[in-house]
């Protein structure tokens, strides 16, 4: 899903990254930003619940979305497990594809 991003949020992760999490490795360009929200703008194949126009919150914790943890609801506790803004780029953007388990 491609939400158009219309908020972020500043929270100490943000900050904590900024200044250099040690051993934190970034892809460059880093993108800051876990906290996010805004509005559908397209939808991909297979997604039935969002439509363009949908107004979103982001669940920054990205789990694969596959194994028992994350079925279960527990992402965060996901083996390949990531976080907006951190090991992945953030919401601090105009845009931002998200899987629609996120939303």
């Amino acid at each position: 899903m491609l939400i158009r991003l219309r908020a972020a949020a500043l929270n100490r992760m943000d900050v904590f990254v900024r200044n250099g999490w040690p051993g934190l490795k970034l892809e460059l360009p880093h993108i800051n930003g876990a906290d996010g929200s805004g509005e559908v703008s397209e939808v991909g194949e297979g997604v039935g619940e969002f439509k363009p126009g949908d107004r979103v919150v982001i669940n920054a914790n990205l789990g694969c979305g596959k194994c028992e943890l994350c079925l279960s609801g527990q992402d965060n506790m996901c083996r390949d497990w990531h976080l907006l803004g951190e090991t992945m780029r953030g919401t601090y953007a105009e845009y931002i594809c998200l899987p629609a388990r996120q939303l």
